[in-house]
């Protein structure tokens, strides 16, 4: 129930059902590289990137994305013009654990 109401709440958030990915190249292949990955018995891949850098980037693109939607938008244009920018402060984005 929580989710129709986010959904009911935001139309702009959107769900659509995928059929399976037959027939289009790049996702057979990775549903082929996923299903093999299965077999292994351990992870053949280490990534020396910090974790902080990573939720760091992420974050980073995260905000620009939604700023480029928040500016793009048709909706809430009144509250553009008080809003201009996108912010985590008071957020719950300000303190997650990612």
């Amino acid at each position: 129930m929580k989710l129709r109401t986010i959904l009911l709440v935001n139309p702009q958030i959107k769900l659509n059902w995928v059929c399976a990915h037959v027939g289009i190249y790049g996702n057979e292949l990775a549903d082929l590289s996923a299903k093999n990955a299965t077999t292994k018995e351990e992870v053949d891949i280490k990534v020396k990137i910090p974790k902080s850098w990573i939720k760091n980037q992420l974050m980073l693109t995260m905000l620009q994305e939604w700023q480029a939607r928040w500016m793009s938008s048709p909706n809430s244009r009144f509250l553009y013009g008080i809003f201009p920018e996108v912010n985590t402060v008071g957020s719950y984005l300000s303190d997650a654990k990612l």
